[in-house]
């Protein structure tokens, strides 16, 4: 279906992750759509793919773009959204360095697109050790079309926790939380 939908439509923007991408809105059409009026409002009008898939991992994305998920499109910008399904498998060092595979990855098969990767959202019972991930994460742009950018303090509350009304479930952000996160994200795209 995704390769399919962008034969037919040429995207400028591609947001690439996991359910919180996917379950997010836009086309093509995903089972669950959780926060498909900020979708709409924010990114409809500006040519966005939806290219998240639920349960991917770094490898799962990196293996899509290794096998035609980039091809054949020209997009300006990609939005990167992925690693907290890596957080119960992999060690920080592990996931720092499947980032930069991905990014390279991203950067080679898309030479003329601006990478905009996103920090991990804040997850329930795991802030810590996301706050201190994406500081090596923001450590990751080696050039000037990778922009590191980290939506993670708008789903905390004073004392470092995840902002229970913002998520569905702790993890997947609600319809509010994905407001919260399109104005931040439409903010960082190109215009």
């Amino acid at each position: 279906e995704v390769l399919n939908y962008k034969k037919s439509h040429s995207p400028k923007r591609v947001f690439i992750g996991n359910s919180i991408t996917h379950f997010w809105g836009g086309s093509p059409n995903a089972p669950i759509k959780n926060g498909i009026d900020s979708w709409s409002k924010y990114f409809e009008k500006k040519n966005v793919v939806n290219l998240g898939f639920g349960w991917d991992r770094i490898e799962n994305v990196l293996w899509r773009v290794y096998n035609g998920e980039l091809d054949n499109i020209s997009p300006t910008q990609i939005v990167v959204m992925i690693g907290t399904n890596n957080l119960e498998k992999n060690s920080n060092s592990e996931i720092i360095e499947g980032l930069r595979v991905l990014t390279g990855a991203i950067s080679i098969k898309q030479p003329t697109a601006k990478i905009l990767l996103m920090g991990i959202l804040p997850r329930r019972n795991m802030e810590g050790r996301i706050t201190t991930l994406n500081q090596l994460v923001a450590t990751i742009p080696s050039n000037k079309k990778i922009k590191y950018a980290d939506a993670g303090k708008l789903f905390l509350d004073q004392s470092g926790k995840v902002i229970e009304s913002l998520f569905s479930d702790g993890l997947h952000p609600n319809a509010a939380g994905y407001e919260k996160l399109a104005v931040y994200i439409n903010a960082l795209l190109e215009k």
